[in-house]
Order: structure tokens, then C-alpha cells, then sequence
């Protein structure tokens, strides 16, 4: 399974599943931040309610993947303007940035970062010990960093998502087999590891619904990368979408739970994000362009 560190649409799936280089937008009814290439780089956007949208980061790195924190005044997101992908945190009116994970290995990356339903922690996926990413955990000052998984060669965990009860992580992982990434629950110990799906092809991308009842993921289970629901015990996965020629990536739940936003691409089209009912009903084009959150 190859990790890529950032690619165009149309870049192979199974990167796309492991590291998701996508930038979302939502119709939330605060708003929603994205990140966007229409400035030339890769930066961050912000747009409130009724609001025009605002340019939050101005370099010429790629800042991306950024996520709300659950009180609405953070935002966590990962740039490699110091040469490697590391965390960052900046507070929603562009204030306040400051790096949060340093790591002297060259080539190594932080990606995926996750708050915890109280915002104090941050967990995220990250290569700073091998080739091989695993998850990690640190207050969202950047102190207390701790390690959660430790597996073997060639064995790649990212995209962790929290419980809405803050007691477990669900994440994506190989270690089932090379080539074969499935679902995975912990406790944020580390401890307790349990496999949640058992599917031929590549689930990933979790999400845990705001209720605590479903995780939404991503799967090629169906030959294109395709967005589910199932039940937060594994049972009952309920495909949602059924886009032909095109692939289905990182889906977020609303805050109110009753939609969920997800980015698509197809080669030789721009990038689209989309919203769509947790039924899988009233499937929405929000806007061109692909790494979003709603906003709290």
C-alpha cells in the first residue's frame, strides 16, 4: 500500500483512503472551512453564515485537512511549511497559529488530526517512528505526546475518529493483510483493539456520528470508492452512494448528524463536494474543489 504525500484528482485510491489530501465544504448552518488551491497553494478558507469567504493562511506551502474544534473558536490543520507535514492550530479569525507537532526525522508526516469531543486532545496518524504511519495522541497544546498503536512492518493506521463519549478511536488499518485496509475500534488507551469490518476490498476514513450510533466510511467493497453508514459495532453497512466513474472520500458528519459531507473526484473533472442525507437521500453539490469541516 503506497502513501503519497499530496496528489492531483484521479491520484490512486488506496493513497487516497490512507492520507486524505481532500478539502471539504459544507452547507452547515454556521458555515464550514475548507482548503482550496484557487489562490495557486493550498491554503485555508473560512466562511460563516451569511458571511462571503475569507482566506484564513497565505503562504506558499499547502495547508490543508483542517478541522473545527468543538468549541468553533480553533481549527487544527496540517502544512508542511517547515519542510514536513505538521500539525498546526489557528483560531478562527487567523490569529493565534502555532505549530504543534515537531519532529527532526526528515520526511516524516503528521496527518489526520482529530479533537476530542472536549477539545482537549488531538489524535492524528503519523510516520515519525518508520515508513509505517500509526496514531498518536497529544493535548491540543502539542504536549503529552503519546503513542497508541505499535504494529509490524508495512502496516499502515491513520484516519482516527473519536467516540462522541471520548472512550474509543475508530480508525483504518492493513494489518488484517497487505493490500486489505478494514475498520478498527480502541479505547484511547491503545488498549482493546477490535476489528470492525471484514471486507474483500479497502474500507476507510471513518467517522463517528454525533449520537454515537454509526460510523460513516468510505469502501471499494462495490468496485469505486463508495460512501457507507453502518452501525458503531460493525453490523448492517448501508451503501449511501452510487456515483459512476468517480470516487467518494472522507466523510463528515454533520453537527446535528443528519447529513453527512463528502468530497468526490473523477479524472478529468474538477474536484466536487457534496452533501447528502444520512438515508442517502437529497444528495447535494455544494461546490468545486475538495478538505473541509463543518463548523461548531
Amino acid at each position: 500500500m503506497t502513501v503519497r504525500r499530496r496528489g492531483a484528482a484521479g491520484a490512486a485510491v488506496t493513497a487516497a483512503l490512507v492520507w486524505p489530501q481532500t478539502h471539504l465544504m459544507a452547507d452547515a448552518a454556521r458555515g464550514f472551512v475548507f482548503a482550496s488551491k484557487r489562490g495557486g497553494h493550498t491554503e485555508i478558507f473560512v466562511q460563516v453564515s451569511g458571511s462571503s469567504t475569507r482566506q484564513l493562511t497565505r503562504n506558499r506551502a499547502s495547508d490543508y485537512g483542517p478541522v473545527s474544534s468543538p468549541d468553533g473558536r480553533r481549527l487544527a490543520f496540517v502544512s508542511d511549511r517547515d519542510g514536513d507535514d505538521d500539525l498546526y492550530v489557528v483560531n478562527l479569525n487567523g490569529s493565534g497559529l502555532r505549530k504543534l507537532t515537531h519532529d527532526s526525522r526528515q520526511r516524516s508526516y503528521d496527518n489526520a488530526p482529530a479533537w476530542s469531543p472536549d477539545g482537549t486532545r488531538i489524535a492524528f496518524a503519523s510516520t515519525r517512528n518508520g515508513s509505517e504511519a500509526e496514531i498518536y495522541l497529544m493535548r491540543a497544546d502539542g504536549s503529552g505526546l503519546r503513542r497508541l498503536t505499535r504494529t509490524a512492518r508495512y502496516v499502515l493506521d491513520t484516519t482516527p475518529s473519536w467516540s462522541p463519549d471520548g472512550k474509543q478511536i475508530v480508525f483504518a488499518s492493513n494489518r488484517a493483510g497487505f493490500g486489505d485496509q478494514e475498520l478498527y475500534v480502541m479505547r484511547v488507551d491503545g488498549r482493546r483493539v477490535s476489528r470492525l469490518t471484514r471486507s474483500p476490498d479497502d474500507d476507510g476514513q471513518p467517522g463517528w456520528s454525533p449520537d454515537g450510533r454509526r460510523i460513516a466510511f468510505v469502501s471499494r467493497r462495490d468496485r469505486n470508492v463508495e460512501l457507507y453508514v453502518m452501525n458503531a459495532d460493525g453490523s448492517r453497512p448501508v451503501r449511501l452512494t452510487s456515483t459512476l466513474r468517480a470516487d467518494e472520500f472522507l466523510p463528515r458528519w454533520s453537527p446535528t448528524g443528519d447529513r453527512i459531507v463528502f468530497w468526490s473526484a473523477k479524472p478529468g473533472r474538477a474536484d466536487r463536494i457534496w452533501t447528502i442525507g444520512v438515508d442517502g437521500t437529497g444528495r447535494r453539490l455544494v461546490t468545486t474543489g475538495s478538505h473541509a469541516d463543518w463548523l461548531r
